[in-house]
């Protein structure tokens, strides 16, 4: 498998899997997400679908999470309503860092064409575990198993990309990580403030990937809105 990541892209797409409703999805994925994507994948078609499709979910996953990096500045979470005809599917993404998927689909056939149905889930664990995240994935009508797949793949892109997409006004600011404890860094300030349990912040000054807590200095109340993301695991 190989594949080629571009999450500020335009859209373009290039997508040669061997399994065809796959390229299809693909292909839409990209389109709706404003995502450049390239896929190539020689598997063993001739047993089944099976390990192409999860092992695409996975590498898909993987790439994702390396293009975010250190997730400086993203929104974090995403969320879309995707019609396609009658199908209509709930998608909401979380850059938590913490993996949970809720595939919460009934998908009417066994089939689309030659394609396994059931390997829509399996795509999307292998997706979500390796892109590290929260994935709620509902669908809250349709009839034909096309449709509610489209709709799945095109919410999630869409709810994704908004996800991904960085906020201008905290763009500079970023969570770091020393010894298990989470840290939100302001780089005009050098400081470092960690999160408790009370919603009160100890401000730490960060030199040369080191924490020194500033004695006498507390900030209380700083961030009770949430406005970043600082749940972003990185062992």
């Amino acid at each position: 498998i190989k594949v080629e990541l571009n999450i500020d892209g335009t859209g373009k797409y290039e997508n040669n899997t061997g399994v065809g409703f796959l390229d299809h999805m693909l292909d839409l994925f990209a389109k709706h997400g404003r995502f450049d994507l390239k896929v190539y994948c020689d598997g063993d078609t001739q047993v089944d679908d099976h390990h192409s499709t999860e092992d695409i979910g996975i590498a898909l996953g993987k790439c994702f999470y390396e293009a975010l990096g250190d997730l400086k500045g993203v929104k974090r979470y995403g969320n879309f309503l995707l019609p396609m005809d009658e199908a209509l599917t709930l998608v909401a993404v979380d850059l938590s860092g913490r993996y949970f998927l809720n595939f919460d689909v009934n998908i009417p056939t066994e089939k689309v064409g030659t394609f396994d149905t059931e390997l829509v889930e399996e795509f999307f664990i292998g997706f979500t575990r390796h892109l590290n995240t929260t994935l709620h994935i509902k669908n809250m009508a349709g009839t034909n198993s096309h449709h509610i797949i489209e709709s799945i793949f095109k919410g999630v892109a869409r709810a994704l990309a908004e996800a991904v997409s960085i906020d201008e006004k905290y763009k500079d600011y970023q969570i770091l990580f020393n010894n298990n404890s989470r840290y939100l860094y302001l780089p005009e300030e050098n400081t470092a403030y960690s999160f408790s349990q009370n919603r009160h912040y100890t401000p730490y000054i960060y030199i040369r990937d080191k924490f020194y807590e500033a004695a006498g200095k507390i900030k209380t109340g700083f961030y009770d809105d949430d406005p970043v993301s600082y749940t972003h695991l990185r062992a």
